[in-house]
């Protein structure tokens, strides 16, 4: 990049490009009709501008490996990928999260792609991120 960035209000998470242009105009009410109205286009087009957050135990090497395959899994369907290591963080199972109804759409494409992965709204959560970014939580031991 030509300069650097300006880091994130406290609370926010960075986005590295700005929300689609379809998700602004008139948005539906729920994040079920977003995700309907999208069904017409392409995925790489719905999920283009999504900045995807994976939160994974980066010292267990089969957990980080298994977040770096996924992660070279969403970059394929068009999102931005930051893996992050959650420490030693216990999570019981896989789950995506989308914070905004416009970002619904490309969750639902990418968990699609994410066996066994919660498709979670968190909506009403504060503080949120940016808009167009999901967070994607793995289990510390993938599911059999």
């Amino acid at each position: 990049t030509a300069g650097a960035e300006a880091a994130p209000a406290p609370g926010r998470s960075r986005s590295l490009t700005p929300p689609p242009a379809w998700a602004a105009a008139a948005a539906p009410a729920s994040p079920v009709a977003v995700a309907e109205r999208a069904t017409a286009l392409p995925a790489q087009e719905v999920t283009a501008s999504i900045d995807v957050l994976v939160h994974h135990r980066g010292a267990d090497a089969a957990v980080a490996a298994r977040a770096g395959e996924i992660a070279a899994r969403l970059r394929g369907l068009g999102a931005s990928v930051e893996l992050l290591d959650a420490g030693e963080l216990v999570v019981s199972a896989d789950r995506l999260r989308f914070f905004f109804p416009a970002d619904a759409a490309a969750a639902e494409v990418l968990v699609e792609a994410l066996p066994a992965t919660r498709l979670q709204d968190f909506t009403h959560y504060t503080p949120t991120p940016t808009p167009g970014t999901l967070e994607l939580w793995l289990a510390s031991e993938p599911s059999r």
